[in-house]
């Protein structure tokens, strides 16, 4: 038996380093105006080790012989060796790490020098990306893993880490949630839905308060802006294809108790955290959340520039009780330092019943918008939608796009990007609207020359895109998506949008990079033929991620069209100025 046991956690909701990096990301986030000084970035702070010692703490008789670390984010952007260097001098018995696409790509080597270091280390891997619940071979390449826990982690690393405190080895009948090979052989526990109502009575935020104030404190030396991933329920009642809420383990919703909502809320102003991110997945679903909205305005009051929710997952059909709290909050003036989003994923109503997405019309859903608009007008907002789904033609995405603007948001297209534990998993459903699953070579950002070396500088990135409508389709919404954005500045947002005249000025005209967009509409073409998987595109000195190419090359000339300003289209009807944009990118 141990005297202390020493367990580490690395799960950043995502790696400030390597997401930066992948997503070609700007570092500066600027909250000048409130905090006095100007952050290098953000601290999306992932409460999970909140939850899982809380749990521990709640039901072991040997809490009070762990030490609980957490490994801290890299805004320097200094390397793996950060994180190495913390892991050993906690001095390790047990590295628990938050799977996620962001934190794939030195996982194994980080685990590997540890372990050098630190040979009897146990390393335990939770989290969305695990999937040895829906594939029994996952772990067969991943020898570095000592544990997996699938689904909700709380029974399984509670019992894990008195286990390796006590020495005693997992007894497969008294675990659950959990995976390991043993003699090259998988041992899987059956699966069980944590629910125990004293876990949701106590605040998790509070109850490790001396933990969060180390986080903070840090945040503060690093000169980092903290926000907080604050869970009011956990779960979705959902299974959307392309999501893998609860790691697609459970449907079932539970609600944190009021009364420890409201301590933690109080805790996290009175600490001065100024904004938090509301991680639900239907928030509004429930009449309490109007009550915890009310809370958050009075809390404000009291501790002003605090807790300031800057997003939120609303709920997909309540939208009458969600723009209720929306107002509240916009007139007690939220989002002032943040941009509001809107989740859409698409708004074509076959689109949406083919990925099972609930949601109202459109067109009812637009009235609560423009509503909200009329009386929030200086507000900046933004609507997501994710490319690459069933029956999604040029012309629904671009009509997307425009009712984006309409609604005086700046859209914003993702690629469908593959959760092993989505349901968009399941092979019959991918066979029925022709998905095709794509891993494309990535480079972590731009680097000079041709000759860099791929295997140190590139990850695997997982697409998913629908060919359902036949492959020309399918490169051509791939292309659009990829090159509007450049546009998005020289655009007017509103009812009146120019947005389709903007496009059709500089494709008439010719203002436009026409090799750039040649070698890139190839370059997409021989991806989805599968005849390269190099997403990249070598241009002058530089290697362009073609996932972002528009953040680092300029497509359009945007100066010409400050100068002489758009053609006069109003002889054309939006679907007849569609289908003539969509004639001039075919033609590319």
């Amino acid at each position: 038996m141990k005297s202390i046991l020493n367990v580490s956690f690395y799960n950043q909701s995502i790696d400030p380093g390597i997401a930066n990096d992948l997503n070609g990301a700007d570092a500066m986030y600027e909250f000048e105006s409130v905090r006095g000084y100007k952050s290098i970035g953000t601290w999306w702070a992932n409460p999970a080790m909140l939850y899982l010692k809380m749990h521990h703490d709640q039901t072991s008789e040997y809490a009070e012989r762990i030490n609980w670390n957490q490994i801290m984010p890299d805004f320097y952007l200094t390397g793996k060796d950060f994180y190495i260097k913390q892991i050993i001098e906690n001095e390790t018995d047990v590295l628990c790490i938050g799977l996620y696409t962001w934190t794939w790509p030195f996982l194994e080597e980080i685990v590997t020098k540890c372990k050098k270091a630190l040979p009897n280390m146990k390393v335990v891997i939770g989290g969305p990306d695990v999937a040895v619940h829906n594939d029994p071979t996952w772990l067969d390449d991943k020898l570095w893993i000592d544990y997996a826990v699938y689904g909700d982690g709380q029974y399984a690393l509670s019992y894990l880490i008195d286990c390796f405190l006590l020495e005693k080895k997992p007894i497969k009948d008294e675990l659950s949630n959990t995976a390991w090979l043993e003699n090259g052989e998988l041992v899987k526990t059956e699966s069980r839905i944590f629910k125990e109502p004293a876990f949701f009575k106590r605040g998790p935020w509070w109850h490790n308060r001396d933990i969060v104030r180390d986080w903070l404190k840090y945040a503060r030396e690093k000169k980092v802006h903290f926000q907080a991933n604050f869970e009011t329920s956990r779960n979705c009642p959902y299974a959307c294809t392309f999501c893998d809420w609860s790691s697609g383990t459970t449907n079932k919703v539970f609600k944190w108790n009021m009364l420890s909502t409201f301590k933690d809320l109080v805790f996290l102003a009175q600490e001065k955290v100024l904004s938090m991110r509301i991680s639900d997945a239907n928030f509004g679903q429930w009449k309490q959340d109007v009550d915890i909205a009310k809370f958050i305005v009075t809390i404000r009051k009291k501790y002003p520039n605090c807790i300031n929710p800057c997003e939120t997952n609303w709920s997909k059909l309540n939208k009458e009780r969600n723009f209720e709290i929306m107002d509240m909050w916009l007139n007690n003036g939220f989002f002032k330092t943040a941009t509001f989003s809107y989740s859409f994923q698409d708004l074509d109503p076959k689109v949406l019943a083919s990925i099972h997405r609930p949601d109202i019309p459109w067109q009812e859903h637009k009235k609560f918008i423009l509503e909200q608009h009329r009386k929030h007008p200086t507000i900046t907002s933004m609507a997501e939608f994710v490319a690459g789904m069933p029956y999604q033609t040029l012309e629904t995405v671009m009509y997307a796009t425009v009712e984006a603007y309409r609604i005086y948001a700046r859209p914003n297209w993702y690629p469908w990007q593959y959760l092993p534990n989505a349901p968009v998993r399941n092979a019959a459903y991918r066979d029925k609207y022709q998905i095709k699953l794509f891993d494309f070579k990535l480079p972590l950002s731009i680097f000079p020359g041709e000759d860099f070396d791929p295997a140190d500088k590139t990850t695997t990135f997982k697409v998913v895109w629908s060919l359902i409508n036949g492959l020309d389709e399918a490169i051509l919404t791939f292309f659009f998506v990829h090159i509007y954005s450049d546009l998005n500045k020289i655009i007017t947002k509103g009812e009146n949008t120019d947005a389709l005249d903007v496009w059709l000025t500089m494709l008439d005209n010719e203002w436009y990079d026409k090799s750039f967009l040649s070698s890139f509409k190839k370059h997409v073409t021989l991806l989805f033929e599968r005849e390269t998987d190099k997403a990249w595109i070598p241009v002058h000195d530089e290697i362009i991620n073609i996932f972002h190419l528009i953040k680092f090359y300029p497509v359009f000339d945007k100066e010409k069209f400050k100068e002489l300003g758009a053609n006069d289209y109003s002889h054309l009807t939006d679907e007849e100025k569609i289908k003539r944009t969509k004639n001039h990118l075919m033609s590319i």
